[in-house]
């Protein structure tokens, strides 16, 4: 595995938050469920496909990614989404995730 790759993840992790964040914008305007919904867990698989950018790049380099700024705050925005699904499931908020997103 390269650097490269995690790199490459970590863009459709990017990908995915942006798609979830316009879904939760257009649920803040119509307010259907079914939007919130699809939109949490697009949140979800961002998160996921997050996760393993970290792991690739953890296996590659063999130190976690808290190197230098940019990757300090990948990590911490991979633990805002940790604590959003948290929150998300146990408090069942659903305008939460237009803040999260």
């Amino acid at each position: 595995m390269e650097l490269q790759t995690a790199g490459i993840v970590l863009d459709f992790a990017v990908i995915f938050y942006c798609i979830s964040m316009a879904g939760y914008l257009v649920f803040l305007f119509n307010q259907k469920p079914v939007l919130q919904k699809i939109s949490f867990y697009i949140v979800s698989l961002a998160v996921a496909v997050h996760l393993a950018s970290i792991a690739v790049y953890t296996l590659t380099t063999g130190v976690l990614p808290v190197q230098n700024l940019s990757q300090n705050l990948s990590v911490a925005a991979f633990a805002l989404g940790i604590m959003f699904i948290f929150f998300q499931y146990k408090y069942e908020l659903k305008i939460l995730g237009v803040f999260a997103a």
